[in-house]
């Protein structure tokens, strides 16, 4: 890690520089010791700081510690608050979702009515609106939920579906063994979490009154493991990106055994992709989704701080080093300390910024450690999108 991070630091100083100023150079790169890194790393990955979560005790810490080491190294602010004021510290705004006891879904087929409880038949991925009781309706299975008709599939194309729910498999559309859609969106659509996204908001600013993801074996086996991630995921961002906003209808996720009941005795098995493929309403079926959650908001941070560059024609451009500083936090009472995830890349940042800050290159240098990370790419998402 030292000699990694003494090389980062020589590939940011000016090259100009190496014939005359080797000795700051070295003596920069020596600021980074062992021993430091060492001390940020404990510090971070401490217990105390329950796993750095956005929105608690220990996340608020961290960014506070880390605004205390780029002070110290001689970085400047960036960030203004709201009185004009420089801060290392910069808003991300946020919201958290409470559940309460009355989340459930009744299940009607055959005559027959089942009550599917939330964590074990189904889980909330977006509550949507928040305290509302969905009136009893039947959904539609629109496949892989792709509505591309420019790339020739469109899984919308004939179903009315205005109001109600849909429900989506993973994954994206294949012909003879090749993606139907280009590669990057092919890609895009694959991706477990952005392709849930994408496929989500597609479908609901489309008329979907819901959306309802049929599960994938990696999901299907780690169930448990994806309900403690979801649980996480009750801290969303409070700012809409290009893929949630408009997004006010619940998003939840199908255990197999809902999926099975619903599909039984069908052309077509969303599970394992067998029969004949097509979108179709499934009439026979009706669901009654109940909601029941708060939400409140607040303000996780970003920690942004600057080396001004010292050629004032190049002071002007930036170079961006960052690590994500936030975790997952404490799940069934253990803390998921991140010591590698990202409390490693976020010692590294903190060091490179001390050396660098000792050796300014010509260019100034924007050093970030990012919030909200691990649920979604928020910090750098809102960074990027209000970059000062």
């Amino acid at each position: 890690m030292r000699r990694f991070l003494a090389l980062a630091v020589l590939l940011m100083l000016p090259a100009a520089s190496l014939a005359v100023d080797d000795e700051a150079i070295e003596a920069a790169a020596k600021s980074i010791t062992e021993a430091e890194l060492r001390d940020h790393m404990f510090y971070l990955a401490d217990d105390a700081l329950g796993g750095r979560m956005p929105g608690e005790p220990g996340y608020r810490i961290a960014a506070l510690y880390a605004a205390s080491q780029f002070r110290a190294s001689g970085l400047s602010e960036l960030i203004e608050d709201g009185e004009g004021n420089g801060t290392f510290l910069q808003p991300v705004p946020m919201q958290k979702t409470t559940y309460g006891s009355e989340n459930y879904i009744l299940l009607r087929r055959g005559g027959e009515e089942l009550r599917l409880e939330s964590g074990e038949d189904y889980l909330i991925y977006r509550p949507g609106a928040l305290g509302e009781k969905l009136p009893p309706l039947s959904p539609v299975f629109l496949g892989y939920g792709v509505s591309e008709p420019e790339h020739g599939w469109d899984d919308f194309a004939g179903v009315d579906f205005e109001g109600r729910p849909v429900i989506i498999m993973p994954g994206a559309p294949v012909r003879k063994g090749k993606p139907v859609l280009p590669e990057e969106l092919h890609d895009r659509y694959s991706s477990l979490f952005s392709g849930a996204r994408l496929k989500m908001a597609k479908a609901i600013k489309a008329g979907a009154g819901g959306v309802l993801f049929v599960p994938n074996m990696e999901i299907a086996l780690g169930w448990n493991a994806l309900r403690g991630m979801l649980d996480n995921m009750r801290i969303r961002p409070a700012f809409d990106d290009e893929d949630s906003a408009g997004v006010d209808a619940p998003v939840l996720i199908a255990h197999p055994k809902m999926i099975n009941v619903m599909f039984a005795g069908r052309d077509f098995d969303p599970l394992g992709g067998k029969g004949n493929y097509a979108s179709f309403p499934l009439d026979d079926v009706e669901l009654e989704i109940a909601i029941d959650a708060t939400r409140e908001e607040f303000d996780s941070h970003n920690v942004v701080a600057v080396v001004r560059g010292s050629d004032p024609a190049l002071a002007g451009e930036y170079v961006t080093v960052g690590a994500h500083l936030d975790h997952v936090g404490i799940t069934d009472g253990k803390v998921y300390n991140g010591a590698d995830d990202n409390a490693s890349g976020s010692v590294a940042v903190l060091e490179a910024a001390e050396a660098v800050a000792l050796h300014p290159p010509r260019r100034s240098v924007i050093f970030i450690l990012y919030s909200a990370e691990e649920i979604g790419l928020v910090g750098s998402q809102f960074f990027v999108g209000h970059c000062p």
